[in-house]
């Protein structure tokens, strides 16, 4: 990785031999700082974040979408910027 940008290596992985293939380098930011990644449920996104921006990364295509923004929200007198990333359950709405 450049340490002047933060970007993901996406790799293909063979279960039955432990092998990886198929390097993939998907560049996110100016920033030199990506603080997490996680895949989506269903494998089909990753997502991953610098402190200011969340991505989205389409596994099939390569895509990347900003999906958030910090937007300078402070509460108790601290900055709440985005830092790790978590899996969280899927919720459906009516």
């Amino acid at each position: 990785m450049d340490s002047s940008n933060s970007s993901i290596v996406l790799l293909d992985f063979n279960r039955c031999n432990g092998d990886f293939s198929n390097p993939r380098t998907i560049k996110l930011s100016d920033s030199k700082y990506l603080f997490g990644n996680s895949f989506s449920s269903d494998s089909k996104y990753i997502y991953a974040c610098t402190s200011t921006r969340i991505f989205q990364i389409d596994t099939d295509n390569l895509n990347v979408d900003t999906v958030a923004v910090y937007d300078g929200f402070i509460w108790r007198s601290m900055l709440e910027p985005f830092w790790n990333m978590y899996l969280a359950p899927t919720v459906k709405f009516m």
